[in-house]
């Protein structure tokens, strides 16, 4: 499914510039294995781990084959549009939002991973790269990456095998989600449809939640 594969990569909290704050988005390739555990590789980290992290969001995997499209979009000012920039943790060439689905199941060296929910990149993304706008491009685009949930914790090693253990239901591409998650005004059948996709994860179940019952009060 994935052709070749960069990374882990990982990162210490730097300074962002324009943010005035700590950011993890800084990532560098790991030059030893990592131990990948329910919250995440072990010498990776988030300064802001309310919209970062946790056991729905370990562990982030982006499609490098988007590079190429980013870089043709935005030319060549600002930091070079290489595997790893974006703040992933993995970059792979071959599968991407529209192949990989929510519930897929990987071994990605000896860990066990299952894909959870699209990325939903932040403006942080345009301050580390200089390219205002790319991650609004992301969304519109579906170009934004998916995370993962640790299933079985194991060591991961550079440039990791991935294999494919197990597949998520057909309908609920990482693409397909993020069109349903982002859309407020989708179908109630819909989202109720997603919500009961057991390994979707559950900040986006509630999310969904709150936004069908507004809706249905509306109607009611």
């Amino acid at each position: 499914m994935f052709s070749r594969v960069y990374g882990p990569f990982v990162s210490e909290p730097r300074i962002l510039p324009g943010f005035g704050e700590r950011s993890g988005i800084f990532k560098v390739a790991a030059g030893e294995p990592q131990w990948l555990g329910r919250l995440g590789l072990a010498d990776d980290s988030q300064a802001n781990q309310q919209d970062h992290g946790g056991p729905d969001r370990a562990l982030c995997q982006y499609c490098a084959d988007h590079y190429r499209h980013w870089q043709a979009r935005y030319g060549s000012g600002g930091e070079p549009l290489l595997p790893g920039v974006l703040g992933e943790n993995i970059s792979t060439y071959g599968a991407d939002e529209n192949q990989v689905r929510i519930g897929d199941v990987f071994r990605v060296g000896e860990a066990l991973v299952q894909v959870t929910q699209p990325r939903q990149p932040c403006a942080k993304v345009d301050a580390r790269v200089g390219h205002p706008g790319l991650a609004r491009a992301f969304m519109l685009e579906a170009k934004m990456g998916w995370l993962y949930r640790v299933v079985e914790e194991g060591w991961v090693p550079p440039e990791p095998g991935i294999e494919l253990v197990e597949r998520g239901p057909e309908k609920w591409t990482v693409a397909a989600t993020w069109r349903v998650l982002e859309d407020r005004r989708a179908a109630l059948a819909q989202m109720a449809e997603l919500r009961a996709v057991a390994p979707l994860a559950q900040h986006w179940k509630d999310q969904l939640t709150r936004r069908m019952d507004y809706w249905r009060g509306r109607q009611g």
